[in-house]
Formats: C-alpha cells, sequence, structure tokens
C-alpha cells in the first residue's frame, strides 16, 4: 500500500511539472522568419521567408543520422517548444519535415538568430552543428 502512494504522488508530480513547464519568457519583439541559405560543414538550407518551407541540400553523413534524403529536397519546419510551435529563439527544438521524412533537432536557442541556425548534431550527439546564413 505504502508503494503504491508513492508511485502516485510520484506520478503527480510528474505529470504537474510536464504541465506547469513554460517556455522562456518572450520580452522582445519576434524575430523575422529565415530567409536566404544557410550553410554548414554538412550541407545546406535556404529558406524563402515564409517561416514554413525549406529546401534542403545535406551530405549523405547527416542524412543518414538524421532518416532525411541526401541532395536537394523541398520540405517544412517548424521550431517548437513542448511540442508546441514557437519562435525561434526562445525554441527547445528544430524540426524537418521532407515528404513522409521527419527529424527534430535540439535547438540552442541561445545561438539561434536571424543569421544563425544552432542545434547539436546528430553525426557525433555532443557538438553544435552550425548553419550560418551566406551573406548576398
Amino acid at each position: 500500500m505504502k508503494k503504491t502512494v508513492i508511485l502516485i504522488a510520484a506520478a503527480i508530480a510528474l505529470l504537474t511539472g510536464c504541465a506547469t513547464e513554460q517556455p522562456p519568457p518572450a520580452v522582445s519583439p519576434e524575430p523575422p522568419a529565415h530567409s536566404g541559405k544557410f550553410v554548414s560543414e554538412y550541407g545546406s538550407m535556404t529558406f524563402n521567408g515564409d517561416g514554413e518551407s525549406v529546401i534542403i541540400d545535406f551530405q549523405q553523413e547527416l542524412a543518414d543520422a538524421t532518416g532525411l534524403p541526401a541532395g536537394a529536397a523541398e520540405g517544412q519546419y517548424v521550431f517548437t517548444f513542448q511540442q508546441g510551435m514557437y519562435r525561434y529563439d526562445k525554441a527547445d527544438s528544430f524540426e524537418l519535415i521532407i515528404g513522409e521524412c521527419s527529424y527534430s533537432f535540439l535547438n540552442n536557442f541561445q545561438e539561434t538568430n536571424e543569421n544563425r541556425i544552432c542545434v547539436l548534431s546528430p553525426c557525433d550527439g555532443k557538438s553544435n552543428l552550425i548553419f550560418e546564413k551566406e551573406s548576398p
């Protein structure tokens, strides 16, 4: 009986904790959507500025690590916090959806901005993978 009470209390604490976690406060105006070509050592992503569509062009190593296609492919993207859409400078993840495939990167929102997307590298799982905006 004592174990049951402890388990129920733990479950309630866990559920309450998850339900009350809020995204980081956004005290500044929302930044503009990404626009232009962003490159990294593993390929590129080109955004048209609508906040939704992207063309990826990933090398095989990144494609293998994410399950997304290698080479050029069109798709959608979204920045999220706890599974809900959120602004990229406060989001905890960055998801790419290419056809039937998708991959959710851990977003380093302290480093991600209008000219840079900084995510945890799926290739090694411990370093940052940085996509920098190319100059026009």
